[in-house]
């Protein structure tokens, strides 16, 4: 499998010299492992056929954060004399400052911010809760949309902060398309993992007491002394 060319007779992709990732390796290991226990355990087979399978080790990639040239190019593509745009300036900069996913972003309600203590609450996979820090960048970004440039919502009860222009609250492919779309440095710099790890890198960098650090292809982690609990942590 380390020799296999990715994306070999791909549908949508164009195909890429060179073997799988050692994570995608170990992903299909553990997918052959689970269904030969499923075999056993069903009486399909006597034994785990698989099992002498071992999955290749993960290695651990420091991520880096963005460079201030990094972000000001990120942030001067998005046109600001549309509401729009400010809207999408508003979406990044809560990518990048807060470290979120796109499924807590488009979900964040406006009742969940507490822009007095700089912090608002998302639910992460598992309906998790969790509170995440924002700067104050952010806060003006999103106190300037959600006061002067978010559209009426076509459901008067709907309290999601971000919407499209037409009122209705905002899916991830419009994220993808409208926001994603106008960044011009790469996949790589818009990446989920990109984001985040700036992200906990900057709480860090702003005096934040940290007792643990963590950040690798498998998982971004970051803890506070005041409450023993993670701020944020990746795995989308």
């Amino acid at each position: 499998m380390e020799c296999k060319t990715r994306y070999d007779n791909h549908l949508h992709r164009d195909q890429v010299q060179g073997g799988l990732a050692p994570q995608t390796i170990h992903g299909f290991v553990r997918s052959l492992r689970a269904f030969a226990s499923w075999l056993e355990a069903e009486g399909y087979t006597e034994d785990n056929i698989f099992k002498a399978i071992k999955p290749p080790k993960i290695p651990q990639v420091l991520m880096q954060p963005l460079t201030e040239d990094e972000i000001r190019r990120i942030l001067v593509i998005i046109p600001q004399d549309t509401a729009e745009g400010i809207r999408n300036y508003a979406i990044v900069l809560t990518f990048l400052d807060c470290g979120i996913r796109l499924s807590e972003l488009i979900n964040l309600k406006i009742p969940d911010i507490d822009f007095a203590a700089g912090q608002f609450k998302v639910r992460s996979k598992g309906e998790k809760e969790r509170i995440v820090p924002m700067g104050s960048a952010t806060r003006r970004a999103i106190i300037r949309y959600m006061e002067h440039y978010r559209p009426q919502p076509v459901n008067p009860q709907e309290v999601r902060l971000f919407l499209t222009v037409a009122g209705e609250p905002i899916s991830k492919d419009s994220v993808a398309k409208c926001v994603v779309g106008q960044i011009s440095l790469g996949w790589s710099i818009a990446s989920g993992w990109t984001k985040r790890w700036h992200a906990l890198t900057r709480v860090c960098c702003s005096g934040a007491r940290v007792i643990k650090l963590t950040a690798t292809r498998a998982r971004v982690r970051i803890t506070t002394k005041s409450s023993g609990k993670p701020l944020g942590r990746g795995g989308d």
